[in-house]
């Protein structure tokens, strides 16, 4: 099965608040599409805050959320603005496949 993940971002007046929108799949191998859209929205001059919402996402893997907070932290770490948050959905199923021979 293929996975595919449909990012949008948004935001009103900057420098503003920008809100990036998820749909589709978030996996490992769909992260770097997100990635593509939060580096320059990141870079946005005076902007105070990233929000990612992944309340549409309809299929969540243990590693693409992994490397989304990996991501966020590492920016974090580098610097202090603008703060990232990440809305996710309550009582959803995170998909986490093992390798064979992984405990």
């Amino acid at each position: 099965m293929e996975h595919t993940l449909s990012v949008h971002m948004e935001a009103d007046v900057l420098p503003g608040p920008v809100l990036v929108k998820a749909k589709g799949s978030l996996t490992a191998e769909t992260c770097p599409s997100l990635f593509d859209i939060l580096d320059p929205a990141l870079a946005l001059a005076g902007c105070p805050s990233v929000t990612v919402d992944l309340l549409e996402v309809a299929h969540l893997e243990t590693g693409g959320v992994q490397r989304l907070e990996r991501y966020v932290s590492h920016y974090q770490a580098e610097t202090a603005l603008p703060a990232i948050s990440i809305i996710e959905p309550q009582n959803t199923l995170r998909v986490e496949y093992l390798r064979e021979g992984a405990k």
